[in-house]
């Protein structure tokens, strides 16, 4: 009798903890997939992607850059139909206005930022992409959403999602 009360405790224990782990395996693979998906409705002004510090004033990223990149590039494609093959990305602010650069091989893109009082980085609507300008500081997106003077191609694009 003594033995069959064991073997009931132990199994009820093994069956507790298999439960458990398994949510902790389900937690874990909805937090991933969240992560990953930043994607067109929530790429654009729904998740902070950046944060300005209020003290250093140093700008860093608050989303895994790999995401950010693969979402820029989406966005891109889907809206321009541009494949930029953008491979990395850098936070920038000048005269107060904040912008995530994208770059590539062949193309340049920009996106404007929107910084809130609390320091998050939120991507806008506007977009403007060249190969032509891509090693210049032209065809950028401008504070008031339109794209600088470029001498060749240069993509405006925007999201109302």
């Amino acid at each position: 009798m003594k033995t069959l009360l064991y073997l009931v405790v132990f199994a009820l224990t093994l069956n507790c903890s298999a439960d458990k782990a398994y949510e902790q395996v389900q937690s874990s693979n909805s937090v991933t997939n969240s992560s990953s998906r930043l994607g067109s409705k929530a790429f654009v002004g729904a998740i902070p992607i950046g944060f300005v510090d209020g003290i250093s004033k140093k700008i860093s990223f608050k989303q895994n850059q790999e995401i950010v990149l693969a979402n820029f590039n989406s966005l891109l494609k889907k809206r321009s139909n541009i494949d930029a093959q953008l491979k990395h990305l850098s936070l920038d602010e000048t005269n107060g206005t904040y912008y995530l650069r994208g770059y590539g091989d062949t193309y340049k893109s920009t996106m404007l930022l929107e910084r809130s009082a609390d320091g998050n980085l939120y991507t806008m609507s506007v977009t403007c992409t060249t190969s032509a300008c891509s090693q210049t500081h032209g065809c950028e997106v401008t504070r008031n959403g339109t794209c600088s003077p470029c001498s060749g191609d240069c993509s405006k694009s925007t999201t109302s999602d």
